[in-house]
């Protein structure tokens, strides 16, 4: 049985362009521009005691690291989609329609000195259409914070930077505003529930 995903918009793009629920089911995948990186400090290698499967205990983000420190598969806030670097994934949705997700770079930074990881995804563009509604654009959300010394914990900041446009019967390629104030969207918790292997 398939997976299905609800993209629900903010609550500023609710008050905004009205209620716009996207329904989502697992998609396909194609290659675009490699945009995975891995940045350790003193030039040491990544530790393997990071690499695995990260969860989030808000807003549904999970992020999966392999022993290298390249971030192999994501799945985003943004309708729960489950993306891989460098592929284009591509969603059936509601209505025919369809979502396309392009990532943009990923980055992976630990400093061992500090214990403190960085995590980037950066989403290049994405286009939702369900019937004549559309809503594209892109993200741009990053975690940074200490791992606890068992390296099952890691409590980082997120900082999300989106970009939105609607386009529906009364709007056409509306861009969304946006609140600088709301770029940091406060601490959250990931949990590593298993190793990778």
């Amino acid at each position: 049985m398939k997976k299905k995903f609800y993209l629900c918009l903010p609550a500023i793009a609710l008050a905004t362009a009205g209620a716009f629920c996207l329904l989502f089911i697992t998609g396909c995948q194609e290659p675009v521009k490699k945009t995975a990186k891995v940045n350790i400090n003193d030039g040491n290698e990544f530790p393997a005691f990071l690499a695995g499967t990260w969860n989030c205990d808000t807003d549904d983000w999970e992020l999966v690291i392999d022993p290298n420190g390249r971030i192999t598969k994501a799945r985003v806030s943004i309708g729960r989609v489950e993306m891989v670097p460098d592929k284009i994934t591509r969603v059936p949705m509601k209505e025919s329609g369809e979502g396309v997700f392009e990532p943009g770079e990923w980055i992976v930074k630990y400093d061992p000195n500090t214990s403190e990881m960085l995590v980037q995804i950066g989403i290049k563009h994405f286009k939702a259409r369900k019937g004549d509604d559309i809503i594209e654009g892109s993200s741009k959300d990053t975690f940074i914070g200490p791992v606890d010394p068992n390296g099952m914990l890691w409590e980082a900041d997120w900082i999300s930077i989106p970009e939105y446009f609607v386009s529906t019967d009364k709007y056409k390629n509306y861009s969304l505003p946006i609140d600088e104030n709301e770029f940091f969207r406060g601490k959250v918790m990931f949990k590593k529930v298993n190793k990778q292997k």
